[in-house]
């Protein structure tokens, strides 16, 4: 069994895009998109992304300024847990991994290119695993027993 928790967000956001939805599984990773029209290269311009709390409060997920990862400016709850994934800028590919996540990370997330003016908004909900399996085997038969 799956179980996801959704939150609800009173945060006023004006957009033309529309928000991406990402579903991920507690202690795992999950892979944060943000696409930037015809390919343009973005390795030399800032890329800030943040997570907007329900509250209209905003947390520095990371932040990256001259060619560099900033990682000083980090909200310390994602030092070494929010990775930007450096080989896809040149194609204005911005995905940022979100390691070892936890259903406090589920929430709004925000890219935004301020040389652009590009935003991108996603939704993170973080649902619990409740699969457990058991390994059986002896000298005939070897199995995996998993149940929810």
């Amino acid at each position: 069994m799956l179980m996801f928790i959704t939150l609800e967000y009173n945060v006023n956001f004006s957009t033309a895009f529309p928000e991406q939805h990402v579903d991920a599984v507690e202690g795992g990773s999950a892979f944060l998109n943000c696409l930037v029209d015809n390919q343009h290269n973005v390795e030399k311009l800032t890329v800030e992304w943040s997570k907007w709390s329900k509250d209209g409060v905003k947390e520095c997920v990371h932040l990256y300024k001259h060619r560099k990862d900033q990682v000083a400016d980090q909200d310390e709850k994602f030092r070494g847990k929010a990775n930007l994934k450096h080989e896809g800028l040149k194609r204005g590919n911005v995905t940022l991994e979100l390691q070892f996540v936890h259903l406090s990370d589920s929430g709004r997330y925000v890219c935004y290119i301020p040389r652009l003016d590009h935003h991108c908004y996603i939704i993170l909900t973080i649902g619990k695993d409740d699969l457990s399996c058991t390994v059986c085997k002896n000298y005939l038969v070897r199995c995996l027993l998993c149940q929810s």
